[in-house]
């Protein structure tokens, strides 16, 4: 059996890609502890220079695996979602991203933490959380309206409707666009340019940009944490994560 999450460490770059083609790359609890663990312990590890997270086959990340998520909704800060979180924010090393075809909830909220994002020309986001009768998560509470302003962080959170790749690329959400066929080789090349340079100069950069936010970040994860987990105890969001699932 093909693992969920394929892992390979050459030359200082960690290479996590998401391995589950046929559900579109939904989230598993056991894929995002997998995430985190990974990522956690590459903070220790003076090898690993980079971290790169892909996804095989047409999509990047079609957001939770909803039968397991239904199964095993996250009651605390416990939940292997919210370890994969506070593991993109506590993570030393510089995260890139390579995202093609579908980025649907924590595969487009996940992209605000990573410092590098590629994406393909068939890419597609979607933050369709109030759909779903919940909230934003992973600190897209702050992060989106930093990156693109009020209101426009209103229209893709409130209407949820989806947006291509200019529109991501436009607000700021991805570095550059690819075509599918260079994806990979462009997000592989400019890890391994940043393995070629100090590391000590890399990560102490990426710190500092990161450092005047992180303390507020974490606030707006514990808050958006526990609002999520309230309105998934509402019937209201039971009732339409069920219709979803009985489509």
């Amino acid at each position: 059996m093909n693992p969920l999450i394929n892992i390979s460490n050459d030359d200082g770059i960690l290479h996590l890609q998401m391995n589950r083609p046929e559900k579109k790359n939904a989230l598993t609890l056991q894929m995002y502890q997998t995430l985190a663990d990974h990522i956690n312990a590459a903070n220790n590890d003076q090898s690993i220079k980079i971290i790169l997270i892909s996804a095989s086959g047409d999509a990047f990340c079609s957001g939770n695996d909803l039968k397991d998520f239904m199964q095993n909704p996250p009651k605390d800060e416990s939940s292997s979602v919210f370890q994969f979180i506070d593991a993109l924010v506590n993570a030393d090393k510089p995260i890139i991203a390579a995202v093609n075809g579908l980025a649907v909830g924590i595969g487009t909220t996940m992209l605000l933490h990573c410092d590098l994002v590629y994406a393909s020309s068939s890419a597609s986001f979607s933050l369709p959380f109030v759909h779903l009768g919940l909230c934003v998560e992973a600190g897209a509470s702050l992060l989106l309206p930093q990156l693109c302003g009020h209101q426009k962080a209103a229209e893709l959170t409130l209407l949820g409707e989806p947006f291509d790749v200019h529109q991501a690329n436009t607000i700021g959400l991805i570095t550059k666009i690819t075509s599918d066929e260079d994806l990979i080789e462009t997000a592989m090349k400019n890890c391994k340019k940043l393995t070629r340079i100090s590391t000590e100069a890399v990560q102490t950069t990426r710190r500092l940009l990161k450092s005047t936010i992180k303390p507020e970040l974490k606030k707006a994860i514990k808050h958006e944490s526990d609002e999520f987990i309230r309105l998934l105890n509402r019937d209201e969001a039971k009732h339409i994560l069920q219709a979803f699932l009985n489509r």
